[in-house]
């Protein structure tokens, strides 16, 4: 049994940074301020934050420089943290001032997908607008369904859709209108893009083994993967300052089948343990720069129990 951690939220870093560099706005600190306020919250365990990432580090099955990992977590979540306020405060005005390079790794995995219907699957490493110019960065016209919580009511799709070219993109929600949606895109071998690892209290959700604990998935997203001929195509991303690479990997496809073959219930647990396989092996290649790391060991929202 995992021993909770008490730690705040990303935005309490943020205003810690704010702080640190005498009360000004997130959105204008500099690389250097964000790496020494990293430091320091590492250094005098502010708000427990160290201690938790340390007892995350723990429950991943590979060798790790423990304290070079709090570091690199805190920096990264501080500077998702320093985007998301780019983005919102109006400083970002267009493709060419978004101020990231991106490139792409096993582009041949995503075009093998083409003409399929598609699911990303994809760890949260990004601040949600740029998750967006990322999309609109992979260009072609292939029909895109996206799913985010709240993100209709805040406005923030049609905001960046003003300054970057989502045409191709389809924004929808929890409802069941939306959810049929989803399933007509798919229909049409479009994609399907939504953070897979975890998903929001009030939800219903079906676990799976994830760092070896039960861990909860949305099931509805285990329903949508689970659909014959669908293509899960794993996708992670790493940042090296503000330089971003996105890395696809083989896809895997759900295999047809004959009718009343295997039960449905016994197809989404092979689906879900698939999907908890493939972030976990994705988030290995880079645990520093997973936002949802403190979740293995400390209470959050994003852990629908």
């Amino acid at each position: 049994m995992v021993q909770e951690i008490r730690v705040n939220s990303q935005n309490t870093l943020a205003v810690l940074l704010a702080q640190e560099i005498g009360g000004i706005p997130i959105e204008l600190a500099t690389p250097q301020q964000i790496i020494n306020l990293a430091r320091l919250v590492a250094e005098e365990d502010l708000l427990q934050y160290a201690t938790a990432i340390r007892a995350s580090a723990q429950l991943l099955p590979v060798e790790l420089d423990v304290e070079e990992l709090v570091q690199a977590h805190l920096e990264h979540l501080l500077w998702v943290e320093h985007r998301k306020a780019l983005w919102r405060s109006g400083r970002i005005r267009s493709p060419q001032s978004v101020g990231c390079g991106m490139r792409v790794e096993g582009r041949e995995h995503l075009e093998a997908t083409l003409g399929f219907p598609t699911v990303l699957i994809m760890p949260m490493m990004l601040a949600y607008e740029d998750a967006l110019w990322m999309t609109h960065s992979l260009g072609g016209s292939r029909e895109v369904a996206l799913y985010g919580e709240g993100i209709i009511d805040d406005s923030i799709f049609a905001e960046i859709a003003q300054l970057v070219d989502l045409s191709n993109v389809r924004l929808v929600g929890a409802t069941p209108a939306s959810a049929r949606d989803v399933i007509r895109v798919l229909r049409r071998k479009g994609c399907f893009l939504t953070y897979p690892d975890f998903v929001y209290r009030g939800h219903k959700v079906q676990h799976a083994q994830f760092f070896g604990m039960k861990w909860p998935f949305s099931s509805s997203f285990i329903a949508l993967c689970a659909s014959a001929g669908n293509m899960l195509l794993p996708c992670y991303l790493r940042r090296e300052a503000n330089d971003l690479t996105m890395h696809f990997a083989q896809p895997v496809e759900v295999p047809h089948r004959e009718d009343g073959a295997i039960d449905r219930r016994w197809v989404m647990h092979l689906v879900g343990a698939s999907v908890a396989r493939l972030l976990e092996e994705m988030i290995l290649f880079n645990p520093a720069q997973w936002l949802l790391l403190l979740t293995l060991v400390a209470k959050a929202e994003q852990r629908a129990e």
